[in-house]
Parts: C-alpha cells; sequence; structure tokens
C-alpha cells in the first residue's frame, strides 16, 4: 500500500480520486491511512462525528493532541471501540486513555510521529 501526506490526501481529493486515495499519491510520507475514500468518509461522519460531538476540552500536545470527555462507562467504551478501529487503518498513531480518580472525566491523548497534529486536525477533524 502506498504512503500518503497530508497534501497529497488533499490533492487525491482536489483530483476527483474516489476510489482509492493511493491512485494519485506517492510513497513518501511516514503517514498512511488504509481506508479507501469512501471508507474513511463513512468513519468521519459515524464514528469520528460521534466522539467529536462529547469533546469537552482539547490540548495541544508537542506530539499529538489530549482530548478529555466526562466520566461515563459509555464513553469509556465509545473511546476503546474508536482505537481498536482508527490502530487497524492508521497505525502511526498512539493512544493513551486514563480516567481521572474522581470519575468526572475520561482522557484520550493522540500521538505518533512528526506531522501527526496536522493529520488530526484535517484529516480526522478532531
Amino acid at each position: 500500500m502506498k504512503k500518503l501526506t497530508i497534501l497529497g490526501l488533499f490533492l487525491c481529493s482536489l483530483q476527483g480520486m474516489a476510489q482509492k486515495k493511493e491512485a494519485c499519491c506517492g510513497e513518501s510520507s511516514t503517514m498512511a491511512c488504509k481506508l479507501t475514500s469512501a471508507e474513511f468518509r463513512e468513519r468521519k461522519e459515524t464514528v469520528i462525528a460521534n466522539l467529536k460531538k462529547e469533546i469537552v476540552e482539547k490540548k495541544e500536545l508537542k506530539n499529538g493532541i489530549k482530548y478529555t470527555f466526562k466520566d461515563s462507562d459509555e464513553t469509556i467504551s465509545m473511546l476503546t471501540d474508536f482505537i481498536k478501529t482508527e490502530r487497524q487503518c492508521c497505525d502511526f498513531f498512539n493512544f493513551d486513555i486514563s480516567v481521572s480518580a474522581e470519575k468526572k472525566y475520561v482522557y484520550l491523548a493522540l500521538t505518533g510521529p512528526k506531522g501527526v497534529k496536522d493529520f488530526i486536525k484535517t484529516e480526522l477533524s478532531l
């Protein structure tokens, strides 16, 4: 599978490469998403959109972004389901979930190699 750059993904979308994102992109990036454009779009409209609704706060880290959510069993399940699937399509992410002792918040840190913060903002829109 060819690796994608953020710019490459953008150019693919501009060129109408809806079937496979890798159809027009080179091998120069360190990050690669393994979903087709249709699969990726569906994931953004469902899983990622639902996750985004639950974000209470976000904080930029040196190598990613840390999100705060209200603590609940449903939130923890949603985050673990997100991680289970996301690590299959974007295996360059590091995931860190923590739960506050006072049961107020759940935290998810998404980190990774150089450029991952921009990938999160532009491609995941999180």
